[in-house]
């Protein structure tokens, strides 16, 4: 269903029953569930519909928002894997990531020189790239245990080019002081306080990454807005729990993607705050509006006022909808008729 601001009359379902687009003028909730005609005689059909609002086959074409963007990339096109992962992990990156690593590391060791100072022995740029490398190739071939991929002479898992690049205990170590922030900037009780920012210590590199996304690509038309969970069943406070998903424990990503490529153009991190549906919609869209964009999202997001505002900045929209979401009291009267 394609959602448009339209008057009365202005957009028509194809087919009785088939769909429908949503008119505003109807949204306000206050009109009569009978009509009469010209006449001044009832309209009103045996399904508690009148006249005008009673679907008709009419195949008119939606009017449609000139398309303005110029999709593709923006940069030379890689030739090489290696080379498409370098566009987004640059060594400007690499190097920052480094640097703040050793910082906290440098911290720990000093205070518990015991504990860390026999194994730690600094970290350069390229075994900064090496574990980050290593971390990409455990997501897709995952196995039950980190350690099982250093296992050397098994046929059934582990890989030479783990024990090749580092030891496990080298990647254990970078593991544990791995830093995306300084930490000396970082407040303390910082994730206790609600007017402080819980994603500081990884916000420097989740707005690198967004930006670098936007940097190197402009996308198709058709855009989909919805949400993805990042697993984790550990201690932390922006963890969220819904028994409906696949799974229930994790980290809730709201995320803006190219609906052809399923290519990430924005996102934003769930951190326990109460931003509203239209907050979230409009920061992942801000970059998109008024260029002739089609959104894609369901009913968890959609909403008649949501169209609308949307379609005053050049943007339609495309779902399903509640029918508590500002849906015309016809439409509710009939749900609860026929049970759909």
């Amino acid at each position: 269903m394609e959602s448009h601001p339209r008057g009365r009359g202005g957009g028509r379902g194809r087919g009785r029953g088939r769909g429908r687009v949503i008119d505003p003028a109807m949204s306000n909730g206050n009109q009569d569930d009978t009509s009469t005609d010209a006449n001044g005689n009832d309209s009103t059909n045996e399904d508690g519909l009148s006249s005008e609002d009673e679907w008709i086959e009419d195949n008119t074409p939606l009017p449609q928002f000139p398309f303005t963007g110029t999709p593709g990339l923006k940069v030379p096109k890689p030739v090489k894997a290696e080379e498409f992962i370098q566009l987004f992990f640059t060594k400007c990156l690499l190097t920052y990531l480094t640097n703040e690593t050793c910082k906290y590391a440098e911290w720990c060791t000093k205070f518990a020189p015991d504990q860390f100072g026999l194994y730690w022995d600094g970290l350069t740029v390229k075994q900064m790239a090496n574990y980050l490398g290593l971390r990409i190739l455990m997501g897709i071939n995952r196995l039950p245990a980190e350690s099982m991929h250093w296992v050397k002479d098994n046929r059934f898992y582990g890989h030479e080019v783990f024990h090749k690049t580092m030891s496990f205990i080298k990647f254990k170590l970078i593991s544990k002081f791995f830093h995306a922030n300084d930490k000396d900037a970082v407040p303390k009780g910082y994730n206790t306080h609600a007017e402080h920012d819980r994603l500081i210590l990884v916000r420097p590199l989740i707005d690198y990454l967004r930006e670098k996304s936007n940097a190197l690509y402009t996308p198709l038309k058709n855009l989909s807005l919805d949400e993805a969970t990042l697993p984790w069943k550990g201690n932390l406070n922006i963890k969220v729990y819904n028994p409906l998903k696949p799974n229930k424990y994790g980290i809730k990503i709201y995320m803006l993607c190219e609906a052809l490529s399923g290519y990430c153009l924005n996102l934003m991190v769930y951190d326990g705050k109460g931003n509203t549906l239209r907050d979230v919609i409009f920061t992942l869209l801000h970059r998109f509006l008024g260029k002739g964009y089609r959104v894609f999202m369901d009913n968890y997001y959609n909403s008649v006022k949501i169209v609308e505002e949307l379609y005053a900045n050049l943007t339609h929209t495309v779902g399903t909808l509640r029918m508590n979401r500002g849906a015309p009291d016809v439409l509710r009267e009939f749900e609860k008729k026929t049970g759909a």
